[in-house]
């Protein structure tokens, strides 16, 4: 049977390439098809791996955890070899299953330190620490970090953005470039507004790689498309509202299932370790200015500020 696994995503490039570093691209191919085959998500099993392997490097398991696998950074073959044990739940794959914040549980030791998520779902390959907005969202987000949850901080900063952005989200509430790194309330405002729009696409449909307020399809046009399909006279009130919706009910499921604002934070080394190198070196998320954007989150979407 002539079986075809697709092309890689850039989340899936990240997961089993830069994070666990490998560079062949030979065997970020077969990671794909493996988690394909085994109906793994790539970026949760990618960083759990990665996990596993600062656990190794930073001494707080070795082999008799791992089953004998030399589970250093770049070792692409022990990348490949975990895949096919999560799939079949097999030898270490069985504990790695689990993902990062159940295994490190169930591993003891300190492991629990080098965990990387938030509802315990991996982080994903987007760097929170030099976008705040981002970063709140990773943490307050409902269905735990989504790097689609929102129009990353970059895009609206005066020197760096998207140069049309405004003028494509003007419509809907955008209305001056914010600097990526700052954690205001104009940009909390700014976070919101663009989470609600976002979400408002997702239950529509639209691809957020077309849409506004970066991309080709302007507002305007996203409306006349969502009349002619439907018939109705539909507004852009009514998609922020559906947008809006469609996060209060998450958020209600999730108060069910015993999730509480506690659960809405983020990793202490986000805040503890700045990023080392590169253009934004040195930066990291204070931790009083971000729990105070918190607050303002709440009080903006109308969430009981104690959760």
């Amino acid at each position: 049977t002539d079986i075809r696994y697709g092309n890689l995503d850039h989340n899936l490039g990240s997961s089993f390439g830069q994070i666990v570093g490998c560079n062949n691209p030979e065997v970020l191919l077969k990671a794909n098809e493996l988690v394909n085959r085994y109906g793994l998500d790539p970026e949760s099993c990618g960083h759990t791996i990665a996990w596993a392997m600062e656990c190794f490097d930073s001494g707080l398991i070795d082999k008799s955890i791992t089953g004998g696998i030399e589970l250093r950074f770049g070792n692409s073959g022990a990348v490949l070899t975990l895949i096919e044990q999560i799939g079949m739940r097999d030898g270490f794959g069985n504990i790695l299953a689990e993902g990062s914040a159940r295994a490190s549980a169930l591993v003891g030791s300190g492991t629990d330190s080098l965990v990387m998520c938030t509802k315990n779902k991996e982080i994903p390959a987007h760097e929170p620490r030099n976008k705040p907005g981002l970063a709140l969202l990773y943490a307050v987000g409902p269905i735990g970090p989504d790097f689609c949850a929102v129009e990353h901080d970059p895009d609206f900063d005066p020197d760096i953005g998207v140069p049309y952005a405004l003028d494509k989200g003007r419509s809907f509430g955008l209305l001056e470039w914010i600097p990526e790194t700052e954690l205001s309330t104009r940009k909390v405002r700014q976070t919101v507004i663009l989470e609600r729009w976002w979400s408002g696409l997702e239950s529509l449909l639209f691809c957020l790689y077309a849409t506004a307020p970066v991309r080709y399809m302007s507002a305007a046009l996203m409306m006349r498309a969502i009349s002619a399909a439907t018939g109705w006279d539909f507004s852009l009130w009514e998609l922020m509202q559906i947008g809006e919706r469609r996060i209060n009910m998450l958020r209600l499921f999730n108060m069910r299932a015993g999730l509480t604002k506690e659960d809405d934070t983020l990793p202490d080394r986000f805040f503890d370790e700045p990023i080392a190198g590169g253009p934004y070196d040195g930066i990291r998320l204070d931790r009083n200015e971000f729990e105070r954007a918190r607050e303002l989150y709440y009080e903006m979407v109308g969430w009981d500020p104690e959760g």
